[in-house]
């Protein structure tokens, strides 16, 4: 999500009202570094989208008179995917890769 002042702030001022008035460990969100995007606006990345959900809650309810946010929607990758067996259907493809690679999580 990115976070911008509804005046013209400084993106460190940006991220010292969100210090002062958001406390992440009261609602049990990971927040990773600060990001600085342009002169105006303020990165913010969470692990998760329910994260992200709770903090854009406690931003508006705290700092909406301040502060916008925009929550970014992720775009669905397109690719192709060439040289497959012909023994791998159109409808098994997804459980095919899915169990030659177990360690990720790609149904998101």
């Amino acid at each position: 999500m990115t976070v911008r002042s509804r005046d013209t702030h400084a993106p460190e001022i940006i991220k010292q009202i969100l210090k002062a008035k958001i406390k992440p460990s009261e609602i049990k969100v990971g927040i990773n570094p600060f990001r600085t995007l342009n002169i105006w606006k303020v990165l913010i990345e969470t692990n998760s989208k329910e994260e992200i959900e709770a903090l854009e809650k406690d931003i508006q309810a705290k700092c909406g008179d301040n502060l916008e946010i925009n929550i970014h929607a992720m775009r669905k990758p397109r690719l192709m995917i060439l040289n497959i067996p012909e023994d791998i259907s159109k409808t098994n493809i997804e459980d095919t890769i899915l169990m030659q690679n177990p360690d990720r999580n790609l149904r998101n």
